[in-house]
């Protein structure tokens, strides 16, 4: 932007005549996005004051995008992800307003690295609507391949049972598949577990790191023949499945932030935050009234 700045003139009459043209030029392909997003972007100090007179960063919707909740009897909220590339601000952690003008002000103005629209499209989805904010977005090419390689209009949460030789699968797991229109086995799935980095974990360090949050939480994606290879008929584990009622749009946003999460670490609780803890905590993304 400071770039392209120095290249227009001075001159009122001049730069209304030629800064139209430039913005087409680099409308074309998404050339200059920065640039048009300076030009479109809504009056920030009205967004901020429009978003807190509404009250929402105390929204269902903004606090299950950002996995908030009340940790104890204090009135204030903590976000069980505990990965400090997941929040903009950088008391975002623990203050829902800080973060939705942190990111209010990153996806609405120019950025030098990867656009903000782009790292949390749920966020800035969410905010869109709430906010009615129009003609600002940016292009993100690599989040809308990975959108198109997930291309669902239904999803379902599916439910292997215990593993015998594994005590770390006494109550089962789950995991959500996206269904594919032609085939169930290609569908991708997405699933959540315990990233157990030591191989040489005996049992006993197991359930205390299990218990008391010694693992870090991960999602991974894999088709669902791989899964069924692996739960049917390797372990010869039962394989229980439910569709959900997700709307298609509900099933994009699901997708949409199932992107900002991937690769951001959880804390994992045997019996607390496990697998369909977490799942649940996804899907409240989609329908906050879930």
């Amino acid at each position: 932007m400071a770039k392209l700045a120095g290249i227009l003139p001075e001159k009122p009459a001049v730069a209304t005549m030629i800064r139209p043209a430039l913005l087409f030029l680099c409308g074309l392909g998404g050339l200059c996005p920065d640039l048009v997003i300076a030009e479109r972007a809504p009056d920030l100090a009205a967004l901020h004051a429009s978003a807190d007179a509404r009250g929402l960063a105390a929204d269902p919707g903004w606090l299950a995008l950002l996995h908030y909740r009340r940790e104890s009897l204090l009135p204030r909220y903590q976000s069980q992800a505990d990965d400090p590339a997941f929040f903009l601000a950088a008391e975002g952690k623990t203050d829902p307003q800080a973060e939705l003008h942190a990111d209010l002000s990153a996806m609405l103005l120019p950025s030098a690295r990867g656009h903000a629209q782009c790292r949390f499209p749920a966020r800035w989805h969410w905010l869109r609507q709430q906010l009615d904010i129009r003609d600002a977005e940016v292009p993100c090419p690599k989040l809308d391949r990975w959108l198109e390689k997930m291309q669902s209009e239904s999803v379902s949460l599916v439910f292997p049972a215990m593993f015998l030789n594994s005590p770390g699968s006494a109550f089962g797991h789950t995991f959500l598949r996206f269904n594919h229109e032609s085939s169930e086995l290609l569908s991708h799935t997405l699933n959540y577990a315990a990233a157990v980095a030591d191989a040489n974990d005996d049992f006993v360090t197991y359930v205390y790191k299990g218990l008391f949050g010694g693992y870090a939480g991960v999602f991974r994606s894999r088709r669902y023949y791989r899964t069924v290879q692996t739960y049917s008929n390797l372990e010869n584990r039962d394989i229980w499945e439910y569709q959900l009622n997700l709307g298609a749009e509900e099933v994009t946003q699901l997708k949409r932030h199932i992107w900002e999460v991937v690769d951001i670490d959880f804390d994992y609780f045997f019996f607390r935050e496990n697998c369909s803890y977490r799942l649940l905590a996804l899907i409240d993304a989609a329908r906050p009234s879930a």
